[in-house]
Formats: structure tokens, C-alpha cells, sequence
């Protein structure tokens, strides 16, 4: 059975807030894992400056996919930050999956403070288009 690929198309994601950040934590804490998941942490640094953010987990990994938006930039796209302890698929990486790989990618190994420059560099240029 063949499945399509729709990168635009998610169903799936769910809002994100502190609580729900606050939630997710105890519930590792409680499965006896002591330290906050990175990308916890990174959505809680952007939720305190303002953003607003979605998840989707992939329901075959452990892939996280933030999706970043602001209301300063409300007809911006938003900005797609990945976040998994494999390598993507390079088909997805190659065609534009996601803007940002936080993890092991194919030839690339980034982090999250990196993500959280592209993040910012990504709003900072749209506010210097004002017609987009």
C-alpha cells in the first residue's frame, strides 16, 4: 500500500502551550526521564517571546515537527522545525520538508540554539517585506 506524501496536509497537529509543555515534562519525569526534551525547552523559549506553535509527532518515530508562527506576521507561513534523534528521509530533506533539521541530518548536525537563530532570522526577514 502506497501512502502520499502531503507536506501541507496535517491533520494531526495539536495547539501548544505552557501547560501543555508543563504536562508533557511530567509525564516523561514520571516514565524516569530526569532532563527536559529539547524540543520542550525550545518551545518554551518561544512561547515566552510571543509565538505561537502546533505539533505534530510522527506516529512511526519520535519526530517532533513545530510549527512556528506569529501574530505579528499573521499571513506569514509558518516556519517548520524538526526535531529527531535519526537522520530524515533525504527525499523529504532534499524537496523542503521542514526549514529546520535539529538533530542528525544528512550531512548536517545542528541544535536547537541554531534553530532558534533560523527561527528568528525567518520573522526578522519578513519584517523587512512589509507586502508579503
Amino acid at each position: 500500500m502506497s501512502r502520499r506524501y502531503h507536506p501541507h496536509k496535517n491533520p494531526h497537529k495539536i495547539s501548544v502551550d505552557a501547560l501543555f509543555l508543563q504536562e508533557r515534562f511530567e509525564r516523561a519525569y514520571a516514565n524516569g526521564y530526569d532532563a527536559k526534551a529539547k524540543w520542550i525547552e525550545f518551545c518554551e523559549q518561544l512561547l515566552a517571546k510571543g509565538y505561537t506553535l502546533e505539533l505534530y509527532e510522527a506516529q512511526e518515530t519520535r519526530s517532533k515537527y513545530i510549527y512556528i508562527t506569529h501574530p505579528a506576521h499573521p499571513s506569514t507561513r509558518a516556519y517548520k522545525v524538526r526535531f529527531s534523534n535519526h537522520p530524515p528521509n533525504l527525499w523529504k530533506q532534499l524537496h523542503g520538508d521542514c526549514d529546520f533539521f535539529v538533530g542528525v541530518s544528512h550531512g548536517l548536525i545542528t541544535n536547537t540554539a541554531m534553530a532558534m537563530v533560523a527561527v528568528k532570522k525567518y520573522f526578522q526577514t519578513k519584517e523587512s517585506k512589509p507586502n508579503e
